[in-house]
């Protein structure tokens, strides 16, 4: 009996045009896998619905009690609500002024670790709401709705910052005075710096005010549906390889198909090893 090697394997009848088939949907689940995995949030409870901050760290600069809100806050008659479960990041803020202009803002940041990753570029973005009301006296009050990244590597050194304007390139104070203002569904690419380890996503209301004396103002501010994603694709070499190895599968099926046409039922081509036959004791 002639000796087979252990790696040869008998042709199945139609096997490489069933496999023909069946490589293109595979490499579509591939991809569509690939591309479900970029899209995979990497902030964690971006939209406050824990009901808790953490992980996320708050911090403001006038005079905003920070925190949780769930269901809806009215200010000045303008209702403020989640824009996606029930609960979101606030800032509440009640000040007097005894005249002249001011600033400040509401923030929370949230630290991701990216080592091992490999991502290039990410998407981030998310959405906020803001209303307010004067109780006393007169003045303006606006906000300013942005989302910043800073990048930093290893050993917390700071690489870059990148950031978008949520309200538009030519939009940026919007006026909180009696009436409410909000932006959402507003992201932007930004490429990732080589080496960087950890990405702080931060959000942002930033509050400015041109009081005059013995104003006193309510301004209620709200974020929710952060998003941090990564946004880079599949390099070209790796399609380039894909359809190189559809074409050799194509080219094996049309061989082993003329040869069965042709009446040929000897062995196939000589694969580039050759197992060595058991010398006789």
């Amino acid at each position: 009996m002639p000796f087979r090697s252990r790696f040869s394997f008998p042709p199945r009848a139609g096997g490489g045009v069933r496999l023909l088939q069946r490589a293109p949907a595979a490499l579509l689940v591939v991809w569509a896998t690939q591309a479900t995995a970029h899209a995979t949030n990497l902030l964690i409870n971006a939209g406050a619905e824990s009901g808790v901050v953490s992980p996320w760290t708050t911090s403001s600069f006038f005079q905003a009690t920070c925190g949780v809100t769930t269901g809806s806050t009215t200010v000045g008659g303008f209702a403020l609500q989640a824009t996606e479960g029930t609960r979101w990041f606030s800032g509440d803020s009640t000040a007097s002024s005894v005249g002249g202009s001011f600033g400040g803002y509401f923030a929370t940041t949230q630290r991701v670790d990216v080592r091992g990753l490999g991502i290039t570029s990410v998407r981030f973005g998310g959405d906020g709401f803001a209303a307010g009301q004067i109780l006393s006296g007169s003045g303006v009050v606006d906000v300013w709705h942005r989302h910043i990244l800073l990048f930093y590597d290893n050993a917390f050194g700071f690489l870059g910052v990148d950031d978008v304007n949520a309200q538009g390139p030519t939009q940026t104070w919007q006026s909180v005075v009696n009436r409410s203002a909000s932006s959402s569904g507003v992201s932007k690419v930004s490429a990732v710096p080589t080496g960087t380890a950890y990405i702080d996503f931060r959000q942002q209301f930033d509050l400015r005010a041109f009081a005059g004396s013995g104003m006193t103002y309510r301004v209620v501010a709200g974020l929710d549906n952060a998003s941090l994603e990564i946004a880079s694709v599949p390099e070209p070499t790796s399609a380039a390889m894909a359809l190189c190895g559809l074409g050799s599968l194509l080219v094996t099926s049309r061989w082993r198909h003329r040869r069965r046409r042709d009446g040929h039922s000897g062995p196939g081509p000589k694969p580039w090893f050759r197992a060595r036959k058991p010398q006789p004791s």
